[in-house]
């Protein structure tokens, strides 16, 4: 029998993706993210350049963005993603950094809120300029 990515790298969840115990989801909810995590890393072929900056892709970005960011993220300093977002998109609306969260943003209650805050908040904008 296979180990579960949790049981290679316990840590790596705990302290790169939730930053725990500022972070965690439900331990069903964890238990089906590390399936689908450990399918989706056994079936990947990485075909990137080494080392990879997307400067090129980011500087053709013409949508208006938000970066949400947690300072607890190890694989991508949120420092840096700043700095290269103000740089590089041009339509940056916004940059939200949330305290204690590491990579794992995207499960994070917090930047759920804030995403759909932005998504409402754009949407009734967009509806009262085509009325």
């Amino acid at each position: 029998m296979r180990k579960s990515l949790s049981q290679v790298h316990p840590w790596f969840l705990d302290k790169a993706i939730f930053n725990k115990p500022n972070h965690s989801l439900s331990l069903k909810a964890e238990k089906l993210l590390i399936d689908y995590e450990v399918f989706a890393l056994r079936r990947y072929k990485d075909k990137t350049q080494k080392p990879y900056f997307m400067d090129k892709e980011l500087v053709n970005v013409q949508v208006p963005t938000f970066l949400i960011q947690g300072n607890k993220d190890l694989l991508f300093p949120f420092k840096k993603s700043i700095s290269n977002a103000r740089r590089l998109i041009k339509k940056l609306q916004d940059v939200k950094i949330l305290d204690q969260v590491g990579h794992g943003i995207e499960t994070h209650t917090d930047a759920m809120k804030y995403i759909g805050l932005k998504i409402r908040t754009y949407s009734n904008l967009h509806d009262s300029i085509r009325h």
